[in-house]
């Protein structure tokens, strides 16, 4: 479904979404650190990520409406289809498109840096 990588210019757009759905995870609320002490850094990334994508996403479908056209120009941005054309996805097309997008290059990164993921100081 996705047909570019994530650029510059979904970075903004990423960063426009976030701010106006207001996203935040509290990082050291959505994991149990003791529970995860020794584990590798490959286990560690995908135990963090399996722990603060449901929150992070319950989070993100309940405050959609806020960025409703933000988010229609991402997806179309980021595929082959019109804004039009995003407007009547379906909700299962929809999931599709975010879990490819979690798993693209740099997203994840964007994630970390963008302040959606906090750490609690």
């Amino acid at each position: 479904m996705i047909t570019k990588d994530f650029d510059l210019d979904d970075v903004f757009l990423m960063s426009e979404i976030v701010d106006k759905m207001d996203l935040q995870l509290d990082i050291e609320s959505a994991l149990n650190l003791k529970a995860i002490e020794g584990a590798d850094e490959e286990e560690l990334g995908k135990q963090f990520f399996m722990k603060i994508l449901p929150d992070l996403g319950m989070k993100f479908i309940k405050k959609l409406h806020k960025a409703r056209k933000e988010v229609k120009r991402f997806i179309a941005s980021m595929t082959d289809m019109s804004v039009t054309e995003v407007g009547k996805m379906r909700p299962k097309q929809l999931k599709e498109f975010f879990v490819e997008l979690i798993e693209r290059e740099g997203f994840k990164d964007f994630l970390a840096e963008s302040g959606v993921l906090e750490e609690n100081k």
